[in-house]
């Protein structure tokens, strides 16, 4: 831990002694809130130069975190240090190949720009390694050993490849066909999870899982990132559906999370309510939440200066009340009705 937050001391130095400086008056989230005139508890500095750019956060004169990017050749090595916690990850092509967070290192391989492995060690002991393999440009199978209690075995059966997963008292089967991957999780002949995953000719994979009758289905783009999830009740109804946006540095932008609640139960018919709720993001942390009722806003918190949570609440389209909450969330310091 001391040499990796002594690597980021001497890049912070070498970056400061060519860059540019910039102060901002900030918050918790380090959000850029106009130019620094002391007004805020928090100050942000930022450091422009050909080699990379630092990010520093500060509280009362007191360095809390601090974010360093760093370029050379195709490589990029990104290092965020808060409470003393380091976090470095490199990149390069805009891959990340290795990220080691406290005592977590992962490795990632890749063929081409085709993810094949991923190992996990904590204190320098594997825990997990993957292994992924393809059919042509998709996805077609993936291997998981956790611990050292897992065992596997794999066979062709026609045109079919099978793969059978042991792990202690459980057992899961995997058959994959052409660009369709199933999946059965067993405990003795109790048939816990059911799983397939569909690969498409874009490079998109759809994971449908079911357990207690009940279904998820998960969407990746052909970068591999999430961008749906929805929930399905025992009688094929749609619960919910979670829609997540990035930027175009795949950053998180935006969740949408839209939940079919049923607020009446006749026999004849079923009445529901549409609640969404919207999260904006701003450098992986939350800056904004609305809620809405059948399209209706309800609810809308945003954080100020000091990291409160600041909500505003609305009735019949009307503001009627703000409440502010103490730092864990949960206690309320004010309440101010319109």
């Amino acid at each position: 831990m001391k040499k990796n937050l002594l690597t980021i001391i001497i890049a912070f130095i070498s970056l400061s002694l060519c860059a540019k400086s910039i102060e901002y008056n900030s918050n918790a989230l380090s959000q850029r809130l106009g130019s620094y005139d002391g007004s805020s508890k928090y100050k942000l500095v930022v450091l422009e130069s050909e080699e990379g750019s630092t990010t520093s956060l500060f509280l009362d004169n007191k360095l809390i975190q601090s974010t360093i990017a760093k370029i050379d050749d195709n490589y990029k090595v990104v290092s965020t240090t808060e409470n003393n916690e380091s976090c470095i990850k490199t990149y390069k092509d805009n891959l990340l190949i290795k990220s080691v967070c406290g005592d977590i290192t992962i490795t990632n391989t890749y063929q081409d720009t085709r993810l094949i492995s991923k190992a996990v060690k904590k204190n320098n002991k594997l825990i997990e390694f993957t292994r992924f393999y393809y059919a042509g440009n998709t996805l077609s199978a993936i291997l998981r050993q956790i611990g050292d209690d897992s065992s596997y075995s794999m066979f062709r059966t026609g045109e079919i490849n099978s793969l059978l997963i042991s792990e202690n008292d459980n057992f899961r089967e995997i058959d994959v066909h052409g660009t369709l991957m199933s999946s059965q999780v067993f405990e003795g002949e109790q048939q816990l999870l059911l799983s397939k995953t569909e690969a498409l000719e874009d490079g998109s994979i759809i994971i449908s899982s079911t357990k207690n009758n009940k279904e998820t289905k998960e969407y990746y783009n052909s970068e591999g990132f999430l961008y749906k999830k929805e929930l399905f009740d025992e009688n094929q109804v749609l619960v919910s559906t979670l829609e997540i946006v990035y930027d175009g540095d795949w950053e998180l932008e935006k969740e949408i999370l839209v939940e079919n609640i049923k607020s009446r139960d006749d026999l004849e018919y079923d009445i529901f309510t549409k609640k969404s709720t919207i999260n904006y993001y701003n450098k992986g942390k939350i800056s904004k939440i609305e809620i809405y009722e059948n399209d209706v806003l309800i609810s809308s918190s945003i954080y100020n200066l000091k990291g409160q949570r600041v909500e505003k609440l609305y009735k019949d389209g009307s503001l009627y009340c703000s409440i502010t909450y103490a730092l864990d969330d949960k206690k309320i310091l004010d309440i101010v009705y319109e």
